[in-house]
């Protein structure tokens, strides 16, 4: 995340040792003000049919309005 967006991040999750969970931060103004760890047993971050979400594919961006 720091290299592909330039945000200062401390995992407290150890994402890159754990294939159990989904790690989502959030982000305003290029800061981190949350992050939630989802089990992936639980939910389907898929994209179509076909396609899912892979650390290559990782970026989801939510623009509010």
């Amino acid at each position: 995340m720091e290299k592909q967006m330039g945000v200062n991040f401390k995992d407290r999750s150890n994402i890159y040792s754990r294939d159990d969970i989904y790690l989502l931060v959030f982000l305003n103004n290029e800061k981190v003000v949350q992050y939630a760890e989802i089990k992936r047993n639980q939910s389907d971050f898929s994209i179509d049919a076909t396609e899912y979400i892979t650390p290559s594919k990782a970026l989801i961006k939510i623009n509010r309005h």
